[in-house]
């Protein structure tokens, strides 16, 4: 796939943040659990985006002068979507299904994702991509059903 060492870096710095994100979604997760009890999920999710925002303003305000017009609009449906409604959507799941199956169902997003960008961005659908989905669903499906 790289052929160049800095390509090959760029690789291992890849990886290394995949897992670093995966530890944090993981512990950020399974601390949600107990405030999806107690408090309205939608109520989470207002906060925690209020949170998001005033911690990161310094960073949204200098990005907002160098983004153009188009990716600025990519930029907010994505946010909708990843932020909004897939936040949404994982405090739902981990909140009604637990945090072992909701946080696995929430993180199947490696079977639509190569399906998207195959048609958003046109990025090539490989024999390594679908044997991912295959083995992705595969393990979604054996925790769901094993778990009870």
């Amino acid at each position: 796939m790289y052929f160049s060492l800095g390509g090959l870096l760029d690789a291992r710095k890849g990886v290394l943040l995949g897992i670093l994100t995966a530890l944090a979604w993981g512990i950020a997760i399974m601390l949600m659990k107990p405030a999806s009890e107690k408090v309205p999920i939608m109520d989470l999710v207002l906060f925690r985006n209020l949170f998001l925002l005033l911690f990161l303003s310094p960073i949204i305000i200098k990005t907002l002068r160098k983004t153009s017009k188009t990716n600025l609009a990519g930029l907010g449906i994505g946010g909708f979507f990843g932020i909004i409604l897939g936040f949404l959507g994982v405090l739902g799941a981990v909140k009604y299904l637990g945090v072992t199956v909701g946080s696995i169902m929430a993180s199947a997003a490696p079977v639509l994702t190569p399906l998207f960008s195959q048609i958003m961005v046109r990025e090539n659908i490989t024999i390594r991509t679908v044997t991912s989905i295959v083995l992705t669903t595969a393990g979604v499906i054996t925790v769901i059903y094993f778990s009870g």
